[in-house]
């Protein structure tokens, strides 16, 4: 649906020239970080729900964005090959099958709240993408078929990390060191989950994400748990800029 921009979120990065920047994320990074983004339920979260939450939180408190009871965006696909079941998929069938999930939250909630709280938006988001809800947003687009991209408010994260994208990207020289995009800068609001490269990559994720040159800083202690009270900043040896 259309959203105006009512924050500096969108101005703040299509008017200073961002830059893509690549952080590698250790496994042990991302397992500490899953225990401290678990909501206080008995529902488990996912790998992914506390990467992207954190990454979220991470990217606005850099951006330092305004308004405060702003209502943001954090958009992402989900694999929903398993949710058609009237009738199913037909054996052979190889394309996408992907819904896009919402999260939403003020500007307030995500800088000042809980990473909990926002893991459980994440969570809550991505499993409400019912056979139901992917039938509707078909119909939704079929009807009322966008002309553009929306980026007003928002983060959108696209996951690539159970892709075998650097098997496939040996061309006789060996497998490589980074496979993924070159350039997210002509759409900065966009995020890219990617697996690990290099000969050993061990279960990492690099983080491909767009920021203005001022607050690249500012994202990386965000990031590294710098500020954060509960963690302090022992874990910033498991994370790093690659590019």
């Amino acid at each position: 649906m259309r959203i105006d921009e009512g924050s500096s979120l969108t101005m703040s990065l299509w008017q200073t020239k961002p830059v893509q920047k690549c952080y590698r994320i250790s496994r042990e990074f991302q397992a500490h970080l899953k225990t401290l983004a678990q909501p206080d339920d008995n529902f488990p979260c996912t790998t992914f729900d506390a990467m992207a939450a954190h990454i979220w939180r991470s990217w606005v408190r850099a951006l330092d964005v305004k308004p405060l009871n702003y209502k943001l965006r954090l958009t992402f696909s989900v694999n929903s090959r398993q949710k058609l079941k009237n009738p199913p998929l037909k054996d052979g069938f190889y394309g996408n099958v992907v819904c896009v999930a919402c999260a939403m939250s003020s500007v307030n909630e995500i800088v000042n709240g809980r990473l909990k709280y926002t893991t459980r938006l994440v969570r809550e988001a991505r499993l409400s993408v019912s056979e139901e809800y992917l039938r509707s947003t078909v119909d939704f687009v079929e009807v009322e078929r966008p002309r553009r991209l929306e980026f007003g408010g928002k983060l959108t994260i696209t996951q690539w990390t159970r892709f075998s994208i650097y098997e496939s990207a040996d061309f006789g020289w060996g497998r490589p060191i980074y496979a993924g995009p070159f350039d997210l800068t002509p759409t900065p609001q966009v995020c890219v989950f990617l697996p690990g490269g290099g000969a050993d990559p061990n279960g990492t994720m690099v983080v491909c994400i767009c920021l203005p040159e001022s607050a690249t800083r500012k994202f990386i202690e965000f990031l590294c748990l710098k500020n954060s009270s509960s963690n302090g900043s022992e874990n910033n040896d498991n994370l790093y800029d690659i590019m």
